[in-house]
């Protein structure tokens, strides 16, 4: 699983970055174009919409990975480490289950926007709306991998109990 979470983040990073970058030379060569040249380009602000699309939906798995998505954390730092792990799985679950009914009605959503062409560029709308399925699974993925990191959490602490409870019986505290 680890692995998979290794991979996962290398290829999420290099889109978003690159969406990212591409998102900044677009928006610099349409200042420099309208204000300059006085030749605004017509595509470009589509364009710009189109990226920060796919940024806001790849953004979704890159906040589950690092935990940055809004929580409430007064409650949860008073609980003890096995009962927060128990909460961070009911949470994934959430999320996949979430995600599981999102993606079928995305996907009849995206065919049906595949006969559509955006007005200034002409890209087909289910290219510019596919990020909802990617974001969508990437969103599964990682909540698996914590899933797992978190049932490891709970083994690890049960574990630990059980070493120290030895420990006491032994004598050794």
């Amino acid at each position: 699983m680890e692995m998979v979470k290794i991979i996962l983040t290398k290829i999420e990073d290099k889109i978003l970055l690159l969406c990212l970058g591409f998102m900044g030379v677009v928006l610099f060569a349409q200042v420099f174009t309208r204000f300059i040249l006085n030749q605004p380009l017509m595509w470009s602000e589509e364009l710009v919409r189109f990226l920060q699309i796919w940024i806001t939906f790849l953004g979704i798995g890159y906040g589950i990975r690092s935990k940055s998505h809004i929580s409430m954390v007064l409650v949860y730092n008073k609980m003890n480490r096995y009962i927060q792990s128990v909460f961070d799985i009911l949470t994934d679950v959430t999320i996949i289950v979430c995600f599981g009914m999102l993606v079928p009605s995305a996907w009849s959503f995206i065919q049906l926007q595949h006969q559509i062409a955006s007005s200034a560029m002409g890209l087909k709308m289910s290219i510019v709306y596919f990020p909802i399925i990617v974001g969508s699974i990437v969103a599964v993925l990682y909540s698996l991998v914590n899933i797992v990191e978190s049932i490891r959490k709970i083994i690890r602490k049960d574990e630990e109990l059980s070493d120290v409870e030895q420990d006491m019986e032994g004598g050794i505290c």
